[in-house]
């Protein structure tokens, strides 16, 4: 019998979050389930996306929770490898930090950077409608190489590719390494989303990516709302006025939102962005984004379809 294809592949690092634990002491943590593709992933699956995850998670109980999480979302697990030998990545939430040195990530010699392309990845690759990456996990040599080569596999057949960048300074070995990869990787995208932290900090313009190629860059500016550049112009959105009680994960629920409407819309990368469906899914990841905040622990903070689909009735209505 034949194996059914997911609509999207996310690839990257799935980790053990030390989050704040709510309503305790300062540097009281909790441990939830994480990583921004793994986030992602359960986020699209959560909202009806037909989702696989490629990873690789230690053979520890770190892994078994990231890899028990993605299961009870819905997500296809069947490129999720075991490492009997490296651990799973920890990242802690450091309190009262900016974005950008939020996360202490552990994960020298983690099991995330020895991902390779296994012969289910590369069957998921073929098929998918889009790839879903970042770029932590091209500061490692051996998840680099697993990265470039699903992004290379994805766009051969016309998928569209979707780039987070998420940077994560403490993670690398230098700065202007992380900045060039993170460069590199964000012209082959179709799909790229950055803070404004982000884009200052890698020196690029939006203008500068969509004369590169890419057909949608998102910029988001946390409760200021976010912005979505394309060739034939930008829309903007607000965010919803909320009481926020945990940050991570709230980019993530923004990007499966954004994913999963333009999958729904027939979004083709190889035509002209049509500004109204762009401006409908930047209204609903905005929204999405909303949501995460109000809860802790990033997998946890992901909306539902009904969820989000209230809420964004909610806020248009206010609107």
């Amino acid at each position: 019998m034949a194996t059914s294809m997911p609509d999207a592949v996310c690839l990257g690092e799935a980790l053990v979050d030390f989050v704040p634990a709510p309503g305790q002491p300062t540097w009281t943590f909790v441990a939830r389930p994480g990583g921004a593709p793994a986030n992602v992933a359960v986020g699209l699956a959560r909202l009806g996306v037909p989702v696989a995850f490629v990873g690789r998670v230690g053979l520890d109980p770190m892994g078994v929770l990231v890899a028990d999480a993605l299961r009870v979302a819905g997500v296809d697990i069947g490129a999720l490898q075991e490492d009997a030998m490296r651990p799973t990545p920890v990242a802690i939430v450091l309190p009262a930090s900016s974005d950008l040195h939020r996360f202490l990530i552990l994960r020298s010699n983690a099991s995330d950077g020895a991902l390779a392309l296994d012969a289910r990845a590369l069957e998921l690759l073929a098929a998918t409608r889009l790839l879903h990456v970042g770029t932590l996990s091209l500061s490692e040599t051996t998840s680099r190489s697993a990265t470039l080569e699903a992004v290379a596999a994805a766009r051969s057949h016309g998928a569209i590719v979707s780039v987070d960048v998420n940077l994560r300074p403490p993670a690398w070995a230098d700065h202007d390494t992380m900045r060039n990869e993170a460069r590199a990787l964000l012209v082959t995208s179709t799909v790229a989303k950055l803070t404004e932290e982000e884009l200052a900090l890698l020196g690029v313009e939006p203008d500068q990516l969509i004369a590169a190629g890419v057909r949608v860059v998102l910029v988001t500016a946390g409760a200021r709302g976010a912005t979505a550049m394309t060739p034939v112009g930008s829309v903007s959105a607000a965010s919803p006025v909320v009481g926020v009680v945990e940050a991570t994960g709230a980019g993530d629920a923004f990007v499966a939102a954004f994913l999963a409407e333009i999958l729904v819309s027939g979004f083709n990368p190889a035509s002209l962005v049509e500004l109204p469906v762009v401006g409908r899914a930047l209204n609903v990841a905005a929204v999405a984004g909303s949501l995460a905040v109000q809860r802790s622990g990033a997998m946890e903070s992901l909306p539902t379809a009904a969820e989000l689909q209230a809420a964004a009735q909610l806020h248009a209505a206010r609107d």
